[in-house]
């Protein structure tokens, strides 16, 4: 588990600022969230379906008049939508690519209807990543189990020496 207050010791030693005052540690924080940021996005990109998923679904029951559906607060990208179609608890049948956000806060499931009434869908995603604020705040286990700490350490003294 990578912690903020590594990732920002490793980048000052990297970019030989150790002892320095020229990037303050907000400077620092703000590059690393940046850097941070830009990594998961690149990562979850290229791993999203085997690394990034949110480990529960976001469960959405539809009610017969509306079209669009608020999707969860940490909702980044749509990875399946599957909606049921029995009474079995796994009776799940993924949805085409059809299913539409119309803005990042909503989801279309279906093209011209409104859908009936009692309908249950699960949207499969990666959510957003959680920019780092305290030093004892750890990257993210999916990024850093493939070595992306790595990047943001240098991206972030890249950063650092470009001001």
């Amino acid at each position: 588990m990578t912690t903020l207050s590594q990732v920002r010791d490793r980048a000052k030693q990297e970019s030989d600022n150790v002892g320095q005052s020229f990037v303050s540690n907000a400077e620092w924080l703000e590059y690393i969230n940046a850097s941070y940021q830009e990594a998961y996005g690149i990562y979850a990109q290229a791993f999203g379906d085997s690394y990034f998923v949110k480990s529960t679904p976001q469960s959405i029951t539809t009610d017969g008049t509306n079209q669009q559906f608020a999707l969860a607060s940490d909702f980044w990208k749509a990875l399946l939508v599957e909606v049921l179609i029995g009474t079995g608890a796994n009776q799940y049948v993924t949805l085409k690519r059809m299913a539409s956000l119309a803005d990042k806060n909503t989801i279309s499931l279906f093209n011209t209807q409104i859908p009936a009434a009692g309908q249950t869908v699960r949207v499969w995603y990666i959510p957003t990543v959680t920019a780092l604020v305290a030093d004892a705040d750890v990257l993210s286990t999916a990024l850093t189990a493939t070595g992306g700490e790595e990047y943001v350490v240098v991206d972030a003294c890249i950063k650092a020496l470009a001001k």
